[in-house]
């Protein structure tokens, strides 16, 4: 079944869910959904970043957000349920996987983050040659090499060998998770594209022009000298319209399920 067919097929099976209430209806959607939860929470649990203790808890937080997302949708605003669903699993499994995140204060400079690579390459070579952990005389090599205190070499090895993760990783990681297939992620971004066309008129004709002129040529040099020039505005004020005018697009679009960051 193709990406539309399917998209229809579960449309009909959500109206005879909430307008009707058929429990089988509900029961076909998860099931079809399976195989995309369990690929989903097995890449949080086979790249450790939870336990597979996680798993069960997981693939109910799954099911939580789709019947969230069921009630929430709403098929008369145009969006298509498969992104709109995705979109809230996705951001369960990341709370769920934030919420037992275990944060280490590293990172935070050169030299942390230098001792926290060092640590990850020696522990993968260790383990792929004679399959042991970091020892004490690795922890004073990489304390060497990063040309950090001994007890920061300790607690990146901690971080590394107990697979927690450094404060400025966290968002790395959560987002590193790739729930969504090639073809959704692509569907995904033309759903954006779209929504973005027909939600820019909802903005005033000054915000919508800035915000127009600055997102398809935001690469290219003098944009922001030019609309302040056309619009008589101190370069300044066109950055705080542009940035009110953004946050209330990815509002907006968020309002329709649609993931603003897949192209703003």
């Amino acid at each position: 079944m193709n990406i539309l067919a399917r998209d229809i097929k579960h449309q009909t099976l959500v109206s005879a869910f909430k307008k009707d209430g058929d429990t089988q209806a509900l029961a076909e959607i998860i099931k079809d959904y399976k195989p995309f939860y369990k690929k989903a929470v097995s890449k949080i649990v086979n790249s450790r970043i939870l336990g597979f203790d996680h798993y069960q808890d997981l693939i109910q937080e799954c099911h939580i957000a789709t019947l969230k997302a069921i009630y929430k949708f709403d098929s008369d605003k145009g969006t298509k349920i498969t992104p709109f669903l995705i979109t809230y699993v996705n951001s369960a499994l990341k709370r769920y996987v934030l919420d037992f995140q275990k944060a280490c204060r590293l990172g935070t400079n050169t030299a942390d983050r230098k001792a926290y690579y060092s640590a990850h390459r020696l522990r993968a070579k260790k383990q792929s040659e004679v399959g042991s952990e970091l020892t004490n005389e690795d922890i004073q090599k990489i304390s060497n090499d990063a040309a950090v205190p001994l007890k920061t070499a300790r607690e990146v090895v901690q971080v590394v060998s107990n697979a927690t993760v450094a404060i400025d990783k966290i968002e790395y990681q959560a987002e590193a998770i790739d729930y969504i297939s090639e073809i959704e992620d692509n569907q995904a971004k033309n759903q954006a594209f779209e929504m973005f066309e027909k939600l820019k008129y909802q903005l005033d004709d000054r915000t919508r022009d800035i915000i127009c002129a600055s997102f398809l040529s935001h690469h290219i040099s003098g944009t922001i000298k030019k609309l302040a020039e056309k619009h008589n505005l101190t370069p300044r004020r066109v950055r705080q319209i542009q940035k009110q005018g953004l946050n209330e697009l990815k509002t907006l679009m968020q309002d329709q399920g649609v993931l603003a960051e897949d192209i703003l």
